[in-house]
């Protein structure tokens, strides 16, 4: 079998290229993991690219392999004097193709110049009064930067000026002489509801469109006005169902209330929301988020139709996004926060979604070893368990995907502690050796998902809408 990893670079101006590049997320595709019915369960084909981002693997048996990425993240470490500590995080997915499809997809430029320097400075001006929960964001399409204002001091109410760090989330410097767009805007709050139910509103406003902007590497601030108000032609029906997201919390975990964090919004994406020709994840921008302030009330909710603003050129697309948390009251070891189980579902806002309900449950049943894995503290699963799952009670999955994170506090540095694995083949998964320690407590997340598009084989870092996730999560294990 054989691969080589590409981005297809798709600009405002329609046209496509492609040039062969590192994984994406900067991560690092280390093997192939062959499942081999042995106790470690996995033949291990390390893998390394050549020059060419390219790989090659000879006699590899027909069936399904793991393909293994690694990469870092930066969890948060309160024992840590900086307060991160550095892990390594494994992903793997489940291919069975022996020339499997390894491009993303990028609305940026494919000449794009990327910032390695600090964060900038950003002032804004032109703002309508400024209110508590006001956020100010940016997007450039074929610029690749996206960012969020993180005033510094924080905007007095009825300020119509703010300035300080801009947020970038991706790395790119617009260009003028490139025909680069870019948008800086306001997000204005408002309030809705009220008691159980209330909740804030934040919608596109006010905006500039700047098409002189050019930044380099030595840029160190931008200044920008806010000079139109935008058209609230943008609608979002808010009629959210409650009290059969919280019906599903059995399935979370059984002690699964609603949490803190049900909210909808609309996100932007340039081209296309749907699959195969959706930009990478960090290639979006959002207009509206209607977000609730408490846990949300048992009884349903309609909060009518919400507006937001619409000033993107027509190449942008849009897409509603629902999500439903839920708090687990399962034991942590070393006083960590333990994980945030959601229901989330993501659909074209021009496909008149309706009310706001729960499309997928989670996967029931979770095991470990043939364990209860909901049954409290699970010791001696062993360090290479198998975990298994039943289907959703509510929906179709087309996979799984199974996270694995370490709750043990303090972080050691250079222990992977986070793995995933997306899976197609069936509802278990065997952990490959040399992940879990002897001594450290685990727990899992098993997330059912679901997607016409989202079939073996499919090109993995490609995405669209619709699709939906419903996350149930184990109690704590050691091996």
């Amino acid at each position: 079998m054989s691969g080589t990893f590409k981005t297809i670079y798709w600009p405002d101006d329609g046209s496509r290229s492609a040039a062969n590049s590192p994984p994406p997320d900067e991560q690092t595709a280390t093997a192939i993991l062959l499942p081999d019915g042995t106790d470690a369960g996995y033949t291990t084909i390390p893998i390394a690219l050549d020059a060419n981002q390219s790989f090659s693997v000879s006699d590899v048996p027909a069936g399904p392999y793991f393909l293994q990425l690694d990469g870092q993240v930066f969890p948060l470490c309160p024992s840590c004097p900086s307060g991160f500590e550095q892990a390594v995080s494994t992903r793997l997915i489940e291919l069975r193709s022996d020339s499997p499809d390894l491009t993303t997809l990028s609305a940026a430029r494919p000449d794009i110049v990327r910032h390695g320097g600090p964060f900038l400075h950003l002032d804004v001006s032109g703002l309508a009064p400024w209110v508590f929960g006001d956020s100010v964001l940016t997007a450039t399409s074929q610029g690749f930067a996206y960012g969020k204002l993180a005033p510094s001091p924080t905007p007095t109410v009825g300020a119509t000026a703010a300035g300080g760090l801009w947020l970038e989330f991706n790395l790119g410097l617009p260009d003028a002489s490139k025909g680069d767009v870019f948008y800086a805007y306001q997000r204005s709050t408002t309030t809705i509801g009220n008691g159980a139910s209330a909740g804030r509103v934040a919608a596109a406003s006010r905006y500039a469109r700047v098409t002189d902007l050019t930044l380099t590497p030595t840029s160190s601030s931008l200044s920008v006005k806010l000079t139109d108000t935008a058209q609230q032609t943008g609608a979002v029906r808010a009629d959210f169902r409650y009290s059969q997201f919280a019906a599903l919390a059995p399935s979370v975990h059984p002690s699964a209330v609603p949490g803190v964090g049900a909210a909808v919004s609309v996100l932007a994406v340039p081209h296309s929301a749907e699959y195969p020709d959706m930009p990478s994840a960090s290639e979006r921008t959002s207009l509206f988020a209607l977000f609730i302030l408490a846990a949300p009330p048992a009884e349903d909710v309609d909060y009518g139709t919400l507006h937001y603003g619409e000033f993107l050129d027509p190449l942008w697309k849009t897409y509603r996004v629902a999500v439903y948390s839920f708090d687990v009251q399962a034991p942590s070891a070393g006083g960590a926060a333990g994980p945030t189980p959601s229901l989330v579902s993501r659909v074209l806002t021009s496909s008149d979604p309706g009310p706001i309900v729960p499309m997928l449950g989670p996967p029931t049943q979770p095991r470990i070893e043939q364990r209860d894995a909901f049954a409290g503290e699970m010791i001696g699963v062993g360090l290479r368990p198998t975990i298994t799952w039943s289907p959703p009670t509510l929906g179709h999955a087309t996979s799984y995907e199974v996270t694995i994170a370490g709750q043990t506090q303090p972080v050691i540095a250079g222990e992977t502690r986070v793995l995933s694995a997306i899976v197609y083949s069936g509802r278990s998964f065997k952990l490959p050796p040399d992940f879990l320690r002897q001594g450290r407590h685990y727990s899992a997340t098993i997330t059912a998902r679901s997607g016409p598009w989202d079939t073996f084989d499919h090109a993995p870092f490609h995405e669209g809408t619709p699709f939906h996730t419903a996350d149930c999560v184990t109690g704590l294990f050691t091996p």
